[in-house]
């Protein structure tokens, strides 16, 4: 056994990651949601939903990776309905932090990812054009 061992992540690994990270901004989405809903101080920054983060706007950056990760799984083959009542619960988590950032941050990151996915039919869509 080497002294020093460099961490091996494989596919099961990162999927392992990703679900941990939906559960978590899940459990933020919906702890900031009944607050927002039901009017919590603790749980509200000027009628905002933040659930226990400092501010609204940390709030929904926090979600923003979970959407993603919801996205992500919604692409694989099992637990589909899952991970769509996931992504359900933090877009109205989202909604209900009323960050414009967040929100801006989503729809910029939101079209490079679908760039990325469709980059080679951008590829073939560029060399037809010239």
């Amino acid at each position: 056994m080497e002294p020093l061992q460099l961490a091996r992540a494989d596919e099961r690994d990162a999927h392992r990651f990703i679900k941990v990270y939906i559960f978590a901004t899940c459990v933020a989405a919906t702890i900031g949601t009944i607050g927002f809903a039901l009017k919590i101080p603790l749980l509200t920054w000027d009628d905002r939903a933040k659930a226990f983060l400092d501010d609204p706007n940390m709030y929904a950056a926090f979600l923003i990776p979970g959407v993603f990760g919801c996205l992500y799984m919604l692409t694989q083959p099992r637990g589909r309905w899952i991970y769509a009542g996931a992504l359900t619960i933090l877009l109205i988590g989202m909604v209900a932090g009323f960050s414009r950032a967040a929100v801006g941050a989503m729809g910029l990151w939101g079209a490079v990812w679908l760039i990325f996915l469709n980059r080679n039919n951008l590829a073939k869509i560029g060399r037809a054009h010239v």
